[in-house]
């Protein structure tokens, strides 16, 4: 008897541990991507050419953008930021960081991000390694979780049972807060030089060039961005959203030529699905 008032006890501590830490986790969670534009003017711009900027306030549940002054509507009324709830996230089609728009300060923070960035040491690349692996491991944790709770519950009330469905929800979030989404193929370019594709609301194709920092489930971030736009050109760092962005080409010279010169630019001119040919002359 004393052995199941013990799995009881450690069955209702188990749930309510969980709750807890799911409600703090569900208040905390940022996407990465958005997070790293915080406290930086930036401008969104949507789908629709709608186009909203000020200081990037993100949540869990949203961003807001503070205006730099207040802003009076044409019904009289003062507004000092733009709410974007995360239900309108599909909408979004850019958030561009201008950087000649920064303040100093935000400058330099910018800087030492770039600067880390940018073919990271190997001190970085192990703390990524290490998370990846834990990304690998994520379904197998969540896995173990099911079971533990299996076990405890089968010998506590069916109240206590009933909640096993939202403790394995809970579980889940919390192993994927320590990880974040996986893609090898993006791991592979992460702090190089990348070709960023971008589908336009009016169906062109739009390629951007600059250092991939990161990547989430939602969103891709490419930093030092050439940005050509009504005849200028103009610094930027980019947040895309994936569903009409992929990373498409590796932008990092090879030094190979299919000229047999050591110019960066004709790398671009060889095909690598053609086999290589002599010609006689």
């Amino acid at each position: 008897m004393a052995f199941l008032d013990n799995v009881l006890l450690l069955t209702v501590v188990l749930i309510i541990g969980l709750a807890v830490v799911g409600a703090v986790l569900r208040a905390r969670r940022r996407d990465t991507c958005l997070k790293s534009f915080s406290g930086y003017l930036v401008y969104v711009r949507f789908k629709t050419g709608k186009q909203i900027w000020g200081q990037l306030v993100t949540d869990a549940t949203g961003i807001e953008l503070k205006y730099r002054a207040d802003h009076l509507d044409a019904e009289g009324h003062i507004e000092s930021s733009y709410i974007i709830s995360s239900a309108e996230y599909p909408n979004i089609y850019l958030i561009i960081r201008f950087l000649d728009e920064l303040t100093e300060r935000n400058v330099l923070r910018r800087q030492k991000v770039l600067k880390r960035s940018y073919r990271p040491n190997i001190l970085r690349r192990i703390k990524r390694k290490l998370r990846n692996w834990f990304n690998l491991l994520r379904d197998a944790m969540s896995q173990a979780f099911a079971s533990v709770l299996t076990a405890a519950t089968k010998t506590a009330p069916t109240a206590v049972a009933s909640q096993q469905k939202g403790v394995l929800g809970t579980s889940k979030e919390l192993v994927e807060w320590f990880g974040n989404a996986f893609d090898p193929i993006l791991e592979r370019h992460i702090g190089r030089r990348v070709v960023l594709e971008v589908q336009s609301p009016e169906g062109n194709t739009v390629e951007y060039v600059g250092v991939f920092r990161e990547y989430t489930a939602d969103y891709l971030e490419v930093m030092d961005v050439t940005f050509k736009e009504d005849g200028r050109e103009r610094q930027v760092d980019l947040v895309v959203p994936r569903k009409h962005g992929i990373i498409r080409h590796n932008g990092e010279s090879t030094g190979k030529s299919a000229l047999g010169k050591d110019d960066p630019k004709s790398a671009l001119l060889e095909d690598p699905t053609e086999p290589e040919t002599q010609v006689e002359v």
